[in-house]
């Protein structure tokens, strides 16, 4: 029997029926579309009305939050939200229907989701609202953050590590002698360690400065420094240079360095390398006997000596009468691979030609009045070794004569003998002459100024070194200290230093010593004042103290060695012969601290 298409009670036609069913079938297919379109995104998409009541879910929300397919619909969506806003969720919905204040909607915030075992995570959730006639309904989206705030969390561990390893790491390198630049492409400075701070003219916090701004030398450093930043990193090898230091002068050695993470970047390292420098000049002083001071004059008269030591050239020493011209010869000898044998020297002025003659090369039995013997002279005695020649301008031309055959066969010949000896002697020689000078005036052998000057060294008057003064006077104190008495070391007053710091010393390092000599005996205390120093010492001052010193003006003397240092207060304690602490003491006492 066919069945009737019209109903009991029904208004719709057939046609209209079949038009109904089709469109409910199109919405349910449509429906299902959008569904499957949800299920395919990574992000929970929940869908509430507006008493709370989950709608609808995508996959991505039952597998997030642990819950089956088709089981959260119709529930509450209190069931995803941790306590205590689980109770209240319901609360705050009914407030923003009655108010319309929008606290959350529109708004990506990160807050606490719990899953169907009670388990809490981090979401990120994003809230919007639709309105269908006079219903709300609203839709969440939400991502698990779990894995982000993980991320997040090792990051910021990893930020502190890295920060507290900074921090160490500065701080080493704040405690280390080491001075650090961090130096841009620009040349421009990144980071200086504590250390370098002193170097800057003025530490202005904050500052950014060029890396040239730590180096105040000449332009030749200044070259140097800057083709070493643009020299591959292999051949830069390291510079030293004398930097002032705060307020003192310190040698450092610089190494520059290429950025591990950045080639176009330098590091740059500081090394104080002020000690070292004093242990090797007083390595230098033991190699090359007593010669004392750290004046750049005296630096490069030994750097001379340390050149010339090695080979076996004649070397003329020039330099003014007390000036240490014998001790410079004798480190020469001393540094040469001539250092087991012996060390001869002869002061050439004063003697007559015969004398002299005999002296040097020798003389046969009965060769003149007086020779009962056959004797060998200075260089016979000197084979094997070196022999010093001082005064050597003062020599007659005949002898002159002598010694360039000397110099040139290598072979002497003794007064009143016929047969030649040979001889293996280094040949060291000294003035005080313009030698150019006596050759113009024809005093002297031009061969032999040729022959005798293959090296020069200069030996430095003790005006010209005056910063070596107190090292001088300290060393001549402790020798009359260790004549006398060991025991009976006394000092020297900054006024004294002063004077003598200021004398212009013609009879230089011998006229210095036979100063402190004097001192040292006219002393009655424990201090040598202005007042023990011989009288020409003192009348030379542009200030003259009275003889006593007790009316010495120590103000003037204070202010006259730091104006001598360029302002430079540790040296001019240095002029003084004082300590730092005991120079700072002074100044605070005589109002020179400002």
């Amino acid at each position: 029997m066919k069945k009737s298409t019209k109903m009991s009670g029904s208004t719709q036609s057939p046609g209209q029926a079949d038009e109904a069913g089709r469109q409910v079938t199109a919405l349910e297919e449509q429906t299902a579309r959008l569904q499957a379109i949800l299920d395919t995104s990574v992000v929970a998409i929940v869908s509430i009305d507006e008493h709370g009541i989950i709608e609808m879910v995508n996959r991505a929300t039952t597998d997030m939050f642990g819950w089956e397919e088709g089981s959260m619909i119709g529930r509450n969506v209190s069931i995803i939200v941790p306590p205590p806003h689980a109770e209240m969720h319901d609360g705050y919905i009914r407030a923003y229907l009655q108010t319309g204040i929008r606290k959350v909607l529109g708004h990506a915030r990160e807050v606490m989701a719990r899953r169907r075992d009670g388990t809490l995570f981090p979401i990120e959730i994003t809230l919007s609202e639709t309105r269908f006639g006079d219903h709300h309904h609203f839709t969440a989206v939400i991502r698990d953050i779990s894995a982000r705030k993980a991320a997040t969390r090792e990051l910021d561990a990893a930020m502190k590590r890295l920060t507290r390893a900074n921090e160490y790491l500065r701080a080493v390198l704040n405690r280390l002698r080491v001075g650090t630049l961090l130096v841009d492409h620009d040349g421009m400075v990144d980071y200086f360690s504590d250390m370098c701070a002193p170097l800057l003219a003025k530490n202005e916090s904050g500052a950014v400065h060029e890396w040239t701004d730590f180096f105040r030398v000449g332009e030749r450093l200044q070259a140097t420094l800057r083709d070493a930043m643009k020299t591959p990193e292999p051949a830069r090898g390291r510079i030293q240079i004398h930097l002032p230091f705060g307020q003192e002068q310190r040698w450092f050695e610089i190494d520059i360095r290429d950025d591990i993470g950045d080639p176009s970047r330098r590091q740059v390292f500081l090394y104080d390398i002020d000690e070292i420098v004093g242990l090797r000049d007083s390595v230098r002083q033991d190699r090359y006997g007593p010669i004392i001071g750290r004046s750049d004059a005296v630096r490069s008269m030994v750097r001379m000596i340390e050149r010339v030591a090695s080979g076996e050239w004649t070397v003329m020493i020039e330099g003014p009468t007390g000036s240490g011209k014998e001790l410079a010869a004798r480190a020469i000898h001393e540094a040469s691979p001539r250092r087991g044998g012996p060390f001869v020297a002869v002061n050439c002025a004063g003697l007559a030609d015969s004398l002299l003659a005999s002296q040097l090369f020798g003389h046969r039995k009965g060769a003149f009045t007086g020779a009962v013997a056959d004797q060998q002279g200075f260089f016979e005695a000197a084979n094997g070794g070196t022999l010093f020649l001082d005064e050597i301008g003062d020599i007659s031309p005949q002898l002159q004569a002598s010694l360039l055959r000397v110099l040139q066969e290598k072979e002497i010949l003794r007064v009143g003998d016929t047969r030649p000896r040979k001889i293996d002697v280094r040949v060291l020689v000294a003035t005080n002459l313009d030698l150019a000078a006596e050759v113009a005036a024809g005093r002297f052998r031009q061969d032999l100024l040729y022959r005798i000057r293959v090296a020069r060294i200069a030996v430095p008057s003790l005006k010209e070194r005056r910063e070596d003064i107190p090292l001088l006077a300290r060393h001549f104190m402790d020798e009359n200290a260790n004549q006398v008495d060991s025991a009976a070391s006394r000092n020297i007053s900054p006024a004294a230093m002063a004077a003598m710091v200021s004398y212009d010393w013609p009879g230089n390092i011998r006229e210095l010593k036979a100063a402190v000599d004097y001192a040292w005996i006219h002393c009655t205390g424990d201090t040598i004042r202005p007042g023990d120093l011989p009288a020409e010492v003192l009348e030379s001052r542009p200030v003259q103290p009275r003889r006593r010193s007790s009316d010495f003006d120590e103000k003037a003397v204070f202010m006259d060695a730091i104006a001598r240092a360029g302002g430079n207060r540790t040296k001019a304690a240095e002029l003084l012969g004082t300590s730092r602490a005991t120079f700072f003491r002074r100044l605070k006492k005589l109002g020179l601290t400002s």
